[in-house]
């Protein structure tokens, strides 16, 4: 299970692995719930298929991009700020 938020909404994003082994996705927002328009042999396909209607994969732990160490870097020079100021 994976999930986003888009316009202060939770998307919910299931794979499902069905009783003969093919695979789904399942996507949920507020009350609506979409799922594949059809079965997938291999986890990755149903994946790609997902990915073609909205769903975008969790950023792994340790993979940042240059957005994040940007971000990192300048919650770091605050901390540093803030910190020569209270001493």
């Amino acid at each position: 299970m994976s999930w986003t938020v888009k316009g202060g909404t939770a998307v919910i994003w299931d794979f499902l692995q069905r009783y003969d082994e093919s695979w789904i996705w399942r996507r949920t927002e507020r009350h609506e719930v979409t799922e594949s328009n059809r079965n997938f042999a291999a986890l990755d396909e149903c994946v790609a298929d997902a990915t073609l209607h909205g769903y975008t994969a969790p950023q792994r732990k340790g993979e940042r991009t240059a957005d994040s160490a940007d971000a990192a870097r300048e919650r770091r020079r605050r901390k540093t700020q803030a910190n020569a100021r209270s001493a």
